[in-house]
């Protein structure tokens, strides 16, 4: 059972036996909310650096301060401490934490706050209303805000400016990086820019902002959505070439072998047959297993491919002959069909 300790101006975790009576724990001082968010954001920025045995701290921090952050907003602040109080709501509901209790505690901020338009956009956002939370937020100039804020505003104003404006949100998020370098807003905003540069057709920026997120995140627990965007970059832009492959370059093997399958099926998929073969052809499965599983994934890629220009039966013959077991789910489906 987790308790926290206080001490000479600190707090740390430390893990004791105790007796299973349930553990009630009361911080409703804006300073020590304040303490346990930065205490979050730092496991935040390990777990985007690929620290994933860090995911369950994390859970438990949203769920110790979900009942501070209510108490808060219940009970009087005193006015030299509004803003951090305030800023701690704003800071907890784009960190990750429970729609309910942030909407609840967003709703208390005095209507003469400075930060009030401010809480007023995040809650939008947290509840799906995109369009009217970006029209809050673009009346909201980040120089006036906490320092704190700032990243995490940006990020929340590029994701929603990217949907409508390719290049204006592109342009936001690539602040995020700069704001807040190595932290897990930098790895959210670069994810964020490959799908902004993907839907603004921005080859050069998504191959950039790609090669950016494998040298510093690619060890991410979040990275599935770098993987479900390269292949459609890869169809997307077969011009570049020699920028998937930079990128391809820098993945680690294991995963560079699994990344190249998948583009080689997106490009089946898309009628590009010489992408397709040579993906297959690059895939490094020898020592892993085995030549016959190469083989395979090739026989595949060209049986597939050569369906709508050679003798349909052929093919036919060469799919049904295939060792699936060497194949994915999608491309025995894709086989069977």
């Amino acid at each position: 059972m987790l308790r926290l300790v206080f001490g000479a101006g600190l707090f740390v975790f430390t893990l004791v036996p105790v007796r299973a009576e349930p553990l009630e724990i009361e911080i409703n001082d804006p300073l020590v909310v304040t303490t346990l968010l930065r205490t979050l954001h730092t496991v935040q920025d390990r777990i985007a650096t690929g620290d994933a045995a860090s995911l369950p701290l994390q859970k438990h921090l949203l769920e110790m301060l979900a009942p501070s952050i209510l108490d808060l907003a219940r009970n009087r602040t005193p006015d030299a401490l509004l803003e951090e109080r305030n800023t701690a709501f704003i800071l907890y509901a784009l960190s990750g934490g429970s729609i309910e209790t942030a909407r609840r505690a967003l709703a208390t901020v005095e209507r003469d706050n400075p930060l009030r338009p401010v809480a007023h956009a995040v809650a939008d956002n947290i509840g799906g209303r995109g369009p009217r939370a970006l029209r809050r937020f673009g009346k909201i100039e980040l120089t006036s805000l906490p320092v704190s804020l700032v990243p995490y505003v940006a990020l929340a104003k590029g994701q929603l400016l990217a949907q409508s404006d390719a290049d204006a949100g592109f342009a936001l998020l690539s602040k995020v990086g700069q704001l807040a370098p190595g932290t897990l807003l930098e790895e959210a905003a670069l994810r964020r820019r490959l799908l902004s540069a993907l839907r603004g057709e921005m080859a050069d920026d998504f191959f950039g902002s790609a090669r950016q997120y494998v040298y510093r995140f690619i060890g991410a627990p979040y990275r599935a959505s770098f993987a479900q965007a390269l292949p459609k970059a890869a169809v997307a832009f077969p011009e570049h070439g020699d920028d998937l492959n930079a990128v391809l370059a820098l993945l680690p093997e294991d995963l560079r072998s699994a990344m190249q399958v998948r583009i080689a099926r997106a490009a089946l998929l898309a009628g590009q047959d010489d992408l397709a073969r040579k993906m297959v052809r690059e895939v490094d499965v020898e020592g892993q297993v085995g030549a016959v599983a190469r083989r395979t994934q090739l026989l595949f890629v060209n049986a597939v491919s050569r369906l709508a220009s050679e003798d349909v039966r052929r093919q036919r013959d060469v799919l049904r002959e295939l060792d699936k077991r060497f194949l994915s789910d999608e491309d025995r489906k894709l086989a069977d069909a």
